[in-house]
C-alpha cells in the first residue's frame, strides 16, 4: 500500500509541475494572430514561365493578407500548362530575373521569407551556367548482331541528341518557349560489349510477325530500331476508350521482356493479356497519371 501511495504521489507532481500556466487569453491571442515561426508557408510554383510583375505582387499581397508566413519558390511546368500571359518568361533569361529580384525584394518588405529551389523544373540540376560536360547526362545504346565470320564490323552510329530518352529531344516543359532551342550536345563512348548469344537464338523479326493495332498498320522496323523518335501513334477508335497492338507469329514466341516508350506526357496504364496461338495483344487504357519514358 505505501509503495502505490509513493507513486501516485510522484504522478501527481509531475501532471501539476508540468501545467504551463499560460492564461486563456494569451492563447486566443496566439492562435488568433500567431507569431512567425508558427505560421504556414506554401509551395509557390512559376508554371512555365507564365510570369508577371503584376501576378507576382497579387499573390504575394494576398499570401500576406491571410496570414501566410512564407513561400518555397520553384520553376516548373508540364506540357499540359497552357500559356495565360501574354509573353512566357523563360528561366534564367534577363526577364525573368528581373521578375523574381521583383518578387524576392516585395516578399522582404512585406516580411516573407523565401525558401529557393536549387534547379528548375521538378528533378533536373543546371542551367546556362553548367558546361555540358559537368551537366546531367544519360545513357544510350545501340546494337548488332554480328557472327564469328562477320569481318570489318561497323558499329551504328550513337544517339548523341539531347533530351529525356534515346533519340528523343527536348520538347517539353519551359524549354518549349525557345522554339530553336536544341540543347548542347555532349557524347562519349562509355565501352562496346559483346555478348555471346545461345546458339539458334531468333530475334522477333525473324519471324516477320505481323503487326496491326486499333488505328491503323504498324511498320515493324520502326517499332524495333531502338529509336525513341520514330514508332507509331496508337488512338482508339471511334466510341471507343482504349487502344491496342497485336503482333501474330506465325509459330510460337517467347518473349522475355517488352520496351515500351511514351514519347510525350501522357496519363496511361497498359496491360499485356496473352492469348494461344501464337497472338501477343497491347491494351493501352486507364487514364490515371503523368509519366514519360520507357
Amino acid at each position: 500500500m505505501k509503495t502505490r501511495a509513493l507513486i501516485a504521489a510522484v504522478l501527481l507532481a509531475v501532471s501539476c509541475n508540468s501545467s504551463t500556466n499560460v492564461p486563456v487569453e494569451e492563447l486566443r491571442a496566439g492562435f488568433e494572430n500567431p507569431p512567425q515561426a508558427a505560421r504556414p508557408q506554401v509551395w509557390w510554383h512559376w508554371m512555365n514561365g507564365n510570369i508577371t510583375k503584376d501576378g507576382i505582387r497579387k499573390d504575394l499581397e494576398w499570401m500576406k493578407s491571410i496570414g501566410i508566413g512564407g513561400v518555397h519558390h520553384f520553376d516548373a511546368g508540364t506540357s499540359s500548362t497552357p500559356q495565360v500571359v501574354e509573353k512566357r518568361l523563360v528561366y534564367m533569361q534577363d526577364d525573368w530575373k528581373d521578375a523574381f529580384r521583383y518578387a524576392i525584394g516585395l516578399a522582404d518588405s512585406l516580411g516573407l521569407p523565401v525558401t529557393i529551389a536549387s534547379s528548375p523544373g521538378w528533378s533536373h540540376t543546371g542551367g546556362p551556367w553548367v558546361e555540358p560536360a559537368d551537366a546531367m547526362k544519360k545513357l544510350v545504346w545501340r546494337t548488332l548482331d554480328v557472327d564469328s565470320e562477320t569481318a570489318g564490323i561497323v558499329l551504328p552510329d550513337p544517339f548523341t541528341t539531347t533530351g529525356v530518352f534515346q533519340d528523343k529531344g527536348l520538347t517539353d516543359g519551359p524549354l518549349m518557349a525557345l522554339k530553336s532551342y536544341t540543347g548542347p550536345e555532349c557524347y562519349g563512348d562509355i565501352a562496346v560489349v559483346a555478348v555471346k548469344l545461345p546458339d539458334g537464338r531468333k530475334e522477333m523479326t525473324d519471324y516477320s510477325p505481323v503487326v496491326s493495332s486499333s488505328n491503323g498498320q504498324p511498320v515493324l522496323e520502326t517499332l524495333t530500331d531502338e529509336s525513341a523518335v520514330s514508332g507509331f501513334s496508337l488512338t482508339p477508335r471511334e466510341g471507343e476508350d482504349s487502344a491496342w497492338m497485336e503482333y501474330a507469329f506465325p509459330e510460337p514466341y517467347t518473349v522475355r521482356s517488352v520496351t515500351l516508350f511514351v514519347s510525350v506526357y501522357l496519363i496511361h496504364d497498359w496491360t499485356i493479356p496473352v492469348e494461344y496461338q501464337g497472338s501477343l495483344f497491347f491494351f493501352y487504357q486507364n487514364i490515371d497519371r503523368d509519366v514519360q519514358g520507357p
